[in-house]
């Protein structure tokens, strides 16, 4: 019962990855790529339902989901090696707080720093906060927070993806591909702290497709063993 319940919520976890990837790829058709303030500032201001309430909605429950994952596979793997399973797990959640923060900050933050604009006696304040907190934006502060988080949790993926890897063939490749995935992470750290969006956004992009068919592999891995007898962990 286990296995099937964690390949289920990572399958689902990849259901929510392909819906934020087909919304993103629909929002650069129909406004083209968010690169100057101005436009950022315009997209936040409109709050189209779709492009912005709807992704960062999915955002949120992306990051929900995916640190159940870890905490499932924290569960899976700290039988054979309980000290490594227990320091991959610790980033887990600090990935999951700073990430959540950021897409929640766009539905509750950022439309009251817009009101403020309005208001002459904060006008300049929240011209500031908001060229720091709009997540859209390459440029802001709060694109590179939210992208180090996931720094921070490429630590859990290496270590996980190792443990998988030497854990049984079926979860080989799995392993493989999340350890390649988490190997990006590094990248983005750099990035972030020397300020370089373009560093950020390659190795972002690359990790999350290295992702996606370890979640699928994963998922299913976990599913068959679920349906087979003495899986119990």
């Amino acid at each position: 019962m286990k296995s099937r319940v964690l390949g289920s919520i990572i399958l689902l976890d990849l259901v929510l990855i392909l819906i934020w990837l087909i919304v993103l790829i629909a929002l650069n058709i129909a406004k083209g790529p968010i690169e100057r303030y101005e436009q950022a500032l315009s997209f936040a201001t409109e709050r189209d339902w779709i492009f912005y309430g709807f992704t960062y909605v999915n955002a949120i429950l992306l990051t929900i989901v995916g640190t159940a994952i870890y905490a499932g596979l924290y569960a899976f793997l700290r039988r054979d090696n309980p000290l490594l399973a227990a320091i991959g797990f610790v980033f887990a959640p600090m990935y999951g707080l700073i990430a959540l923060g950021s897409y929640l900050s766009q539905l509750v933050v950022i439309p009251r720093l817009i009101e403020m604009l309005a208001i002459p006696e904060y006008h300049a304040a929240a011209t500031v906060l908001l060229h720091h907190m709009i997540q859209m934006w390459p440029n802001s502060s709060l694109y590179l927070f939210d992208q180090f988080s996931y720094a921070i949790g490429s630590i859990t993926g290496i270590i996980f993806g190792v443990l998988l890897y030497r854990h049984s063939k079926p979860m080989r490749w799995a392993g493989g591909l999340l350890a390649l995935s988490g190997a990006t992470g590094p990248f983005i750290a750099v990035g972030v702290i020397a300020g370089l969006p373009q560093l950020v956004n390659v190795p972002s992009m690359l990790g999350g497709i290295l992702a996606m068919p370890a979640y699928v592999l994963l998922g299913l891995a976990f599913l068959r063993k679920g349906s087979g007898a003495g899986e119990e962990w």
